[in-house]
Protein backbone atom coordinates (compact mmCIF):
# COMPACT_ATOMS: atom_id res chain seq x y z
CA UNK A 1 0.00 0.00 0.00
CA UNK A 2 1.26 3.49 -0.85
CA UNK A 3 -0.10 6.85 0.21
CA UNK A 4 -1.87 8.84 -2.51
CA UNK A 5 -4.13 11.93 -2.55
CA UNK A 6 -7.04 9.47 -2.50
CA UNK A 7 -5.70 7.57 0.50
CA UNK A 8 -3.78 4.28 0.59
CA UNK A 9 -3.78 2.41 -2.72
CA UNK A 10 -2.26 -0.93 -3.75
CA UNK A 11 0.74 -0.67 -6.06
CA UNK A 12 3.00 -3.13 -7.81
CA UNK A 13 6.78 -3.37 -7.34
CA UNK A 14 7.13 -4.98 -3.91
CA UNK A 15 10.28 -6.93 -4.83
CA UNK A 16 12.22 -3.75 -5.58
CA UNK A 17 11.06 -2.19 -2.33
CA UNK A 18 12.01 -5.20 -0.23
CA UNK A 19 15.51 -5.19 -1.71
CA UNK A 20 16.12 -1.96 0.20
CA UNK A 21 15.72 -3.85 3.50
CA UNK A 22 18.77 -5.90 4.46
CA UNK A 23 16.57 -8.20 6.57
CA UNK A 24 14.85 -9.38 3.40
CA UNK A 25 17.70 -9.36 0.90
CA UNK A 26 21.43 -10.01 0.93
CA UNK A 27 22.50 -8.32 -2.31
CA UNK A 28 26.01 -9.79 -2.28
CA UNK A 29 24.71 -13.36 -1.92
CA UNK A 30 22.06 -12.76 -4.60
CA UNK A 31 24.74 -11.53 -6.98
CA UNK A 32 26.93 -14.52 -6.19
CA UNK A 33 24.04 -16.92 -6.91
CA UNK A 34 22.93 -14.88 -9.93
CA UNK A 35 19.33 -14.84 -8.77
CA UNK A 36 16.53 -13.51 -11.02
CA UNK A 37 15.18 -10.02 -10.34
CA UNK A 38 12.02 -11.38 -8.68
CA UNK A 39 13.93 -13.67 -6.30
CA UNK A 40 15.38 -12.50 -2.98
CA UNK A 41 17.49 -14.19 -0.33
CA UNK A 42 17.70 -13.30 3.34
CA UNK A 43 20.86 -13.00 5.42
CA UNK A 44 21.61 -16.01 7.59
CA UNK A 45 18.72 -16.62 9.98
CA UNK A 46 18.96 -17.66 13.66
CA UNK A 47 18.61 -21.24 12.36
CA UNK A 48 21.87 -20.85 10.38
CA UNK A 49 20.07 -20.98 7.05
CA UNK A 50 18.91 -18.50 4.45
CA UNK A 51 15.41 -18.19 3.04
CA UNK A 52 15.31 -17.79 -0.73
CA UNK A 53 11.95 -16.58 -1.95
CA UNK A 54 10.31 -15.47 -5.17
CA UNK A 55 7.66 -12.74 -5.32
CA UNK A 56 4.68 -13.16 -7.62
CA UNK A 57 2.35 -10.19 -8.03
CA UNK A 58 -1.01 -10.56 -9.72
CA UNK A 59 -1.60 -8.33 -12.72
CA UNK A 60 -4.65 -6.85 -11.01
CA UNK A 61 -4.10 -5.88 -7.39
CA UNK A 62 -7.16 -5.18 -5.25
CA UNK A 63 -7.96 -3.78 -1.85
CA UNK A 64 -8.91 -6.72 0.37
CA UNK A 65 -12.30 -5.16 1.11
CA UNK A 66 -13.18 -5.90 -2.53
CA UNK A 67 -12.27 -9.59 -2.48
CA UNK A 68 -14.76 -12.10 -3.91
CA UNK A 69 -14.86 -15.87 -4.43
CA UNK A 70 -12.98 -15.75 -7.75
CA UNK A 71 -10.04 -14.13 -5.93
CA UNK A 72 -9.88 -17.03 -3.48
CA UNK A 73 -9.93 -19.39 -6.45
CA UNK A 74 -7.10 -17.42 -8.06
CA UNK A 75 -4.95 -17.67 -4.93
CA UNK A 76 -5.65 -21.38 -4.48
CA UNK A 77 -4.93 -22.17 -8.13
CA UNK A 78 -1.67 -20.18 -8.01
CA UNK A 79 -0.50 -22.23 -5.03
CA UNK A 80 -1.52 -25.44 -6.79
CA UNK A 81 0.34 -24.48 -9.99
CA UNK A 82 3.53 -23.66 -8.07
CA UNK A 83 3.20 -26.35 -5.42
CA UNK A 84 6.15 -28.48 -6.52
CA UNK A 85 8.49 -25.49 -6.97
CA UNK A 86 8.49 -24.22 -3.39
CA UNK A 87 8.68 -25.55 0.18
CA UNK A 88 6.12 -23.07 1.53
CA UNK A 89 3.93 -20.12 0.58
CA UNK A 90 3.23 -16.67 2.01
CA UNK A 91 0.12 -14.81 0.86
CA UNK A 92 0.20 -11.03 1.38
CA UNK A 93 -3.28 -9.76 2.13
CA UNK A 94 -5.14 -6.74 3.47
CA UNK A 95 -6.45 -7.09 7.00
CA UNK A 96 -10.14 -6.33 6.30
CA UNK A 97 -10.92 -9.80 4.97
CA UNK A 98 -7.79 -11.75 5.91
CA UNK A 99 -9.65 -14.05 8.31
CA UNK A 100 -12.17 -14.98 5.60
CA UNK A 101 -9.43 -15.78 3.08
CA UNK A 102 -7.42 -17.86 5.54
CA UNK A 103 -10.48 -19.88 6.45
CA UNK A 104 -11.53 -20.39 2.83
CA UNK A 105 -8.03 -21.49 1.75
CA UNK A 106 -7.83 -23.97 4.63
CA UNK A 107 -10.72 -25.89 3.03
CA UNK A 108 -9.85 -25.24 -0.61
CA UNK A 109 -6.26 -26.57 -0.41
CA UNK A 110 -7.08 -30.25 -0.07
CA UNK A 111 -4.38 -32.73 0.98
CA UNK A 112 -2.03 -29.87 1.90
CA UNK A 113 1.43 -30.98 3.02
CA UNK A 114 3.26 -27.64 3.01
CA UNK A 115 3.09 -24.43 5.01
CA UNK A 116 0.78 -21.68 3.73
CA UNK A 117 0.80 -18.42 5.70
CA UNK A 118 -1.51 -15.45 5.19
CA UNK A 119 -0.23 -12.16 6.57
CA UNK A 120 -0.49 -8.41 6.21
CA UNK A 121 -0.17 -5.35 8.40
CA UNK A 122 -2.12 -2.64 10.14
CA UNK A 123 0.35 0.01 8.92
CA UNK A 124 1.88 -0.22 5.40
CA UNK A 125 5.52 -1.12 4.80
CA UNK A 126 6.49 2.32 3.50
CA UNK A 127 5.43 4.13 6.67
CA UNK A 128 8.21 4.95 9.16
CA UNK A 129 6.48 3.10 11.99
CA UNK A 130 4.86 -0.10 10.76
CA UNK A 131 4.19 -3.71 11.62
CA UNK A 132 4.63 -4.93 8.04
CA UNK A 133 8.33 -5.77 8.38
CA UNK A 134 7.90 -8.00 11.42
CA UNK A 135 4.81 -9.74 10.05
CA UNK A 136 6.34 -10.49 6.66
CA UNK A 137 9.74 -11.46 8.03
CA UNK A 138 8.17 -13.72 10.64
CA UNK A 139 6.04 -15.39 7.97
CA UNK A 140 9.09 -16.00 5.79
CA UNK A 141 10.99 -17.53 8.71
CA UNK A 142 8.14 -19.92 9.47
CA UNK A 143 7.50 -20.89 5.84
CA UNK A 144 11.23 -21.22 5.16
CA UNK A 145 12.14 -23.38 8.15
CA UNK A 146 9.15 -25.42 9.36
CA UNK A 147 6.87 -27.94 7.71
CA UNK A 148 3.46 -27.08 9.15
CA UNK A 149 0.89 -28.55 6.73
CA UNK A 150 -1.82 -26.00 7.41
CA UNK A 151 -3.11 -22.62 6.32
CA UNK A 152 -1.96 -20.20 9.00
CA UNK A 153 -2.09 -16.51 9.86
CA UNK A 154 1.06 -14.89 11.23
CA UNK A 155 0.40 -11.56 12.88
CA UNK A 156 1.94 -9.63 15.81
CA UNK A 157 4.42 -12.44 16.54
CA UNK A 158 1.68 -15.08 16.81
CA UNK A 159 1.12 -18.06 14.54
CA UNK A 160 -2.61 -18.78 14.35
CA UNK A 161 -4.71 -21.52 12.77
CA UNK A 162 -6.28 -20.03 9.65
CA UNK A 163 -9.84 -21.26 10.07
CA UNK A 164 -10.07 -20.17 13.70
CA UNK A 165 -8.90 -16.58 13.21
CA UNK A 166 -11.03 -13.51 13.76
CA UNK A 167 -10.15 -9.83 13.47
CA UNK A 168 -10.70 -8.19 16.85
CA UNK A 169 -9.41 -4.66 16.29
CA UNK A 170 -8.90 -2.11 13.54
CA UNK A 171 -6.51 0.04 15.61
CA UNK A 172 -4.37 -2.36 17.64
CA UNK A 173 -1.28 -4.07 16.24
CA UNK A 174 -2.55 -7.32 17.77
CA UNK A 175 -5.54 -7.24 15.44
CA UNK A 176 -6.09 -11.00 15.05
CA UNK A 177 -6.77 -13.74 17.55
CA UNK A 178 -8.18 -17.23 17.91
CA UNK A 179 -10.42 -16.79 20.98
CA UNK A 180 -11.22 -20.48 21.47
CA UNK A 181 -7.81 -21.87 20.56
CA UNK A 182 -4.30 -21.06 21.73
CA UNK A 183 -1.71 -19.83 19.20
CA UNK A 184 0.22 -22.56 17.41
CA UNK A 185 3.41 -20.58 17.88
CA UNK A 186 4.78 -17.43 19.48
CA UNK A 187 7.85 -15.58 18.24
CA UNK A 188 9.85 -13.98 21.03
CA UNK A 189 13.60 -14.15 21.61
CA UNK A 190 13.14 -17.72 20.38
CA UNK A 191 10.34 -19.16 18.28
CA UNK A 192 8.20 -21.56 20.28
CA UNK A 193 5.86 -23.82 18.31
CA UNK A 194 3.21 -25.98 19.96
CA UNK A 195 3.81 -29.10 17.89
CA UNK A 196 1.17 -31.01 19.87
CA UNK A 197 -1.54 -28.95 18.18
CA UNK A 198 -0.12 -28.91 14.66
CA UNK A 199 -2.23 -30.83 12.14
CA UNK A 200 -0.45 -33.90 10.81
CA UNK A 201 -0.46 -34.76 7.13
CA UNK A 202 -2.10 -38.19 6.96
CA UNK A 203 -3.11 -38.53 3.30
CA UNK A 204 -1.10 -39.74 0.37
CA UNK A 205 -1.43 -38.20 -3.04
CA UNK A 206 -1.28 -34.81 -4.64
CA UNK A 207 -2.50 -31.51 -3.23
CA UNK A 208 -5.49 -30.21 -5.17
CA UNK A 209 -7.27 -26.89 -5.09
CA UNK A 210 -11.03 -27.24 -4.65
CA UNK A 211 -12.48 -24.38 -6.67
CA UNK A 212 -16.15 -25.26 -7.22
CA UNK A 213 -17.31 -22.46 -4.94
CA UNK A 214 -20.84 -21.12 -4.62
CA UNK A 215 -21.87 -18.03 -2.67
CA UNK A 216 -25.62 -18.59 -2.95
CA UNK A 217 -25.75 -19.16 0.81
CA UNK A 218 -27.89 -17.29 3.32
CA UNK A 219 -27.35 -16.63 7.01
CA UNK A 220 -30.53 -16.29 9.07
CA UNK A 221 -30.80 -15.21 12.68
CA UNK A 222 -34.02 -16.51 14.17
CA UNK A 223 -36.16 -14.50 16.59
CA UNK A 224 -39.87 -14.59 17.59
CA UNK A 225 -40.49 -11.48 15.46
CA UNK A 226 -39.21 -12.97 12.21
CA UNK A 227 -41.69 -12.98 9.34
CA UNK A 228 -42.24 -16.52 8.02
CA UNK A 229 -42.68 -15.26 4.46
CA UNK A 230 -39.15 -13.91 4.59
CA UNK A 231 -37.93 -17.35 5.68
CA UNK A 232 -39.84 -18.97 2.79
CA UNK A 233 -38.26 -16.57 0.27
CA UNK A 234 -34.80 -17.18 1.64
CA UNK A 235 -35.26 -20.96 1.51
CA UNK A 236 -36.61 -20.77 -2.03
CA UNK A 237 -33.75 -18.64 -3.37
CA UNK A 238 -30.79 -20.18 -1.51
CA UNK A 239 -28.83 -23.36 -2.10
CA UNK A 240 -27.95 -23.49 1.58
CA UNK A 241 -29.13 -21.70 4.68
CA UNK A 242 -27.22 -21.37 7.93
CA UNK A 243 -29.64 -20.76 10.82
Amino acid sequence: MVKTPKGYMVQRGLAQRLKKFHSFHDEDMARMLDLPADTLITPETPYHKRVQFTLLEFEELIDSSNIVVRDWVKIAKTIEENYKRFDGFVVLHGTDTMAYTASALSFMLENLNKTVIVTGSQIPLLELKNDAVDNLLGSLLVAGHFNIPEVLVFFANKLLRGNRVTKESTVEMTAFNTPNFAPLGVMGVEFEIDWNHIQRHVYDGQMEAFTVMDNNISLVSISPLLNLRIIENILFQSKAVII
